[in-house]
């Protein structure tokens, strides 16, 4: 899947994924966002 490009999203546009009762960051890499939740580190 294509991403979009930067400037045909407006600036206060984000990507939010809702899991495990966590909002987690669309635009950040994956393995960063998992650590948003609980129980999850980053080993």
């Amino acid at each position: 899947m294509a991403r979009p490009k930067t400037e045909d999203l407006g600036e206060d546009f984000s990507y939010i994924l809702r899991m495990a009762d966590t909002d987690i960051d669309g635009l950040k890499p994956l393995a960063t966002a998992l650590t948003a939740v609980k129980g999850v580190g980053a080993r």
